[in-house]
């Protein structure tokens, strides 16, 4: 009997130990986020970009027609924080002249009063014309103070990224030659009520005018990617604006190869630009492939060791509140490791061996962002993760540093909150690092400190939610 009981006690210990060691495993970065679970609302197409709300629902846009059946989530979608489709969402957004596989929304920027810009090749919102662009509340119903016109007109014009300036006028960039009856390419900039900002007037000139991906920098200067070869006479695939739309000659890494095409630029906090997407070689450099990293004058960084070149395009990049790099698209192998379509980057461009996707996704990734509690959202054409189904869309672990608090954490204090012109984040003991990332996931300050004390100039800081990250331990704060 003693034996039995003994046998029984050991049983138990085992089954508790496996289980303590599947929950430690559950949230190892990397993994699936298995408490977002869209049940059986499942998004049957494309997702091609996301953003979380200020309220943790999510946004999403891309190629699907519905979502669980839900026709109203036409092309754009609003989920709850587990997943499962919000009931305060309805949108209408149309495009006759199109059928429903060439109809798509390829992107969205969440403004500082809440306000959500939609970019795509649609013509019709609510029974407003809106080519191509569009601004909504966050139930989907549309901000008719925000009127483009006639917008960007051609069947085959698209938009494919919008980033808001600190002065909130609003950066466009795509596929088009006009706007609004203006021959413009590639790239234009909109006051906040959605009318054409003559201030800006890009250089004419741009051959295969389409562009991808647009990031701004500190000093306003406008980073932008895509498949153009050239613009005016210089520049190709990748190029710098002055804040007035004209080329800045100084920046030009000029990437190559054949079907070249950048599909993301990212401006870091240091001033340096990651660039991704398919291209065999940067500066005549050939050993750089489809992922690199620039100096402010557009020279290789040769501190970014990738080693051999990823098996597939880049779709999109993100920085994240630890200075690492995740790193999404159609690839299925990195350094000649299989890894299925998403890794993590330490900052110098070697592999994160602490984020383990298994056997990642099934099919593309097309999009990623973090929530303000460092877990990804993860969209694209994909069935499953790692094993398990998820379509189109999924949340994956972080670091495991996910607890917020509204106004103070145990190791520090930052006041005032709400803040206006300058915050100061004060603690026990020093302050080794400090990152804070806006409502978007967007790191806009990173320093070492090493101090207990810091205090911040936040006077050019746009009002809205942001979150402090003080050695691991994040804190919400507000402007």
């Amino acid at each position: 009997m003693k034996v039995m009981k003994k046998m029984f006690l050991i049983s138990v210990n085992l089954f508790t130990a496996i289980l303590f060691v599947n929950i430690l495993n559950a949230q190892v970065a990397g993994s699936l986020d298995l408490s977002f679970d869209p049940q059986d609302n499942y998004i049957l197409s494309d997702v091609n970009e996301s953003v979380q709300l200020p309220d943790g629902k999510i946004m999403v846009v891309g190629e699907f027609s519905n979502v669980g059946g839900n026709t109203n989530m036409n092309k754009i979608a609003k989920l709850n924080s587990n997943g499962t489709p919000a009931t305060d969402f309805i949108s209408s957004v149309s495009a006759p002249s199109l059928n429903s596989a060439s109809f798509k929304l390829y992107c969205l920027a969440l403004q500082s009063d809440g306000k959500v810009l939609i970019g795509g090749n649609f013509t019709n919102y609510s029974g407003f014309v809106r080519n191509k662009i569009v601004r909504i509340y966050q139930d989907g119903t549309i901000d008719s103070s925000f009127d483009p016109g006639s917008g960007f007109t051609g069947i085959l014009s698209r938009v494919k990224d919008i980033k808001i300036q600190q002065d909130g006028k609003i950066l466009v960039a795509g596929d088009f030659t006009s706007f609004n009856g203006n021959n413009l390419s590639g790239i234009i900039r909109l006051n906040q009520d959605g009318s054409l900002d003559s201030s800006f007037t890009p250089q004419t000139g741009i051959y295969q005018f389409q562009i991808n991906s647009i990031d701004i920098q500190s000093d306003g200067k406008i980073i932008a990617g895509g498949p153009f070869a050239y613009i005016g006479s210089v520049n190709v695939r990748i190029v710098r604006f002055n804040n007035d739309g004209t080329i800045d000659s100084t920046f030009n890494p000029n990437a190559n190869g054949s079907a070249t095409n950048i599909n993301r630029v990212l401006v870091q906090t240091d001033g340096k630009v990651l660039i991704a997407g398919q291209f065999s070689s940067l500066n005549g450099n050939q050993n750089i492939k489809n992922i690199a990293r620039v100096d402010s004058n557009g020279i290789i960084d040769p501190d970014f060791i990738v080693g051999s070149n990823p098996g597939g395009m880049i779709h999109d990049i993100h920085l994240d509140a630890n200075g690492k790099i995740v790193v999404v698209g159609t690839f299925a192998t990195w350094n000649n490791s299989p890894s299925n379509r998403i890794v993590r980057l330490n900052s110098n461009g070697t592999f994160d061996s602490e984020f383990n996707s298994g056997n990642g996704t099934n099919n593309g990734i097309y999009c990623v962002t973090n929530q303000a509690d460092g877990k990804y959202l993860i969209g694209g054409g994909f069935t499953q993760y790692n094993n398990i189904y998820r379509y189109s869309f999924a949340r994956l672990n972080g670091d495991g540093t996910n607890d917020i608090l509204d106004n103070y954490y145990n190791e520090y204090n930052s006041y005032p909150n709400p803040f206006n012109e300058s915050l100061t984040i004060e603690s026990g003991n020093i302050i080794q690092n400090i990152s804070i990332s806006d409502i978007s996931g967007k790191i806009i300050f990173n320093k070492s400190n090493n101090l207990p004390i810091i205090k911040i100039n936040t006077t050019d800081w746009k009002t809205g939610v942001y979150f402090i990250k003080v050695n691991n331990q994040t804190n919400k704060i507000i402007k």
